[in-house]
């Protein structure tokens, strides 16, 4: 069966880490976690880089280009590194046939065609869709049109798409897939509770996060504890076993909250969380706290 289509987000750490984040959460709540990417991770020493980003956009629909107002200076600064991964996966997408849409952030402006390299020329031709911070919802419900009209169908109508691929798999298999396709698959994980991670960012200390989620109805939200801090989880999105959400606090000696956007798989007692903030990418795993004994 061949998989639903996916969007993949490029996008530089030190420009549009943000807000890269807070569109990958609207695009998880439309299309699903499990067709939404930010990285290409696992890449093993020795093995070829551009081939690699190819296999992932494998099945992508379209080509999220992030562009801040840092990523030009950026793109020339790294003019001679080979593994500059963003380079990597413009040009590859624009080889590839897919749609490529750049996104203006941070009151960025497109690129002009002289200003890239010759392999990703192409990329100023390409309408571009602005993402203002005081107008996000507008934007981004303009940018979930476009890429339905790529061939991403929404999160909801995603069951309907697949049943038709089963379909023509044979009797078996579309037997043991029925339960699922009338909602009596395996029942989604549970996530209510407290889980304690060991959250860290490459080349720096971890630091001890306790997350409490609450479920009221369809509606998952929380507290957190961070070592700057305590605030809420909020925007909470279960969708089968991928999970997406923010933390607001205002940390320690700061005047301002700090917005966290989290990413998760969850696995049993287990959850792989990404946190995305305007520092960078944090990862860690997950697991639930004990019980606490009753009290006697």
């Amino acid at each position: 069966m061949r998989a639903l289509a996916s969007v993949f987000i490029s996008y530089r750490r030190d420009d549009a880490a943000g807000h890269a984040g807070r569109l990958c959460d609207r695009l998880n709540q439309q299309f699903g976690g499990q067709r939404v990417f930010m990285d290409v991770e696992d890449i093993q020493p020795g093995q070829h880089f551009a081939d690699a980003i190819g296999r992932t956009l494998d099945g992508c629909a379209a080509l999220l280009v992030v562009i801040g107002p840092r990523w030009l200076d950026l793109l020339e600064q790294r003019a001679s590194h080979p593994e500059d991964f963003v380079r990597l996966e413009v040009a590859a997408a624009l080889t590839r046939g897919i749609a490529v849409i750049p996104v203006l952030v941070g009151g960025a402006v497109m690129p002009s065609g002289e200003a890239l390299p010759p392999e990703l020329r192409e990329l100023s031709r390409r309408q571009a869709v602005v993402l203002r911070d005081d107008r996000f919802d507008d934007d981004a419900s303009r940018l979930t049109a476009a890429l339905r009209g790529a061939g991403l169908a929404p999160a909801s109508s995603a069951g309907r798409l697949a049943r038709r691929a089963v379909l023509g798999l044979g009797v078996a298999a579309a037997l043991g897939a029925a339960g699922w396709w009338w909602g009596r698959g395996p029942a989604p994980p549970v996530v209510e509770g407290v889980w304690n991670v060991q959250l860290q960012r490459e080349g720096q200390a971890s630091y001890r996060v306790r997350l409490t989620f609450v479920r009221v109805g369809d509606i998952l939200t929380g507290a957190v504890d961070y070592p700057t801090g305590s605030g809420t989880i909020e925007d909470g999105v279960l969708t089968g076993a991928s999970l997406t959400f923010r933390t607001v606090h205002v940390p320690q000696f700061a005047d301002e909250a700090a917005v966290i956007r989290y990413t998760a798989e969850v696995e049993g007692e287990s959850m792989t969380l990404t946190a995305i903030d305007e520092s960078g990418i944090t990862r860690g795993t997950a697991t639930r706290a004990a019980a606490a004994p009753p009290v006697p």
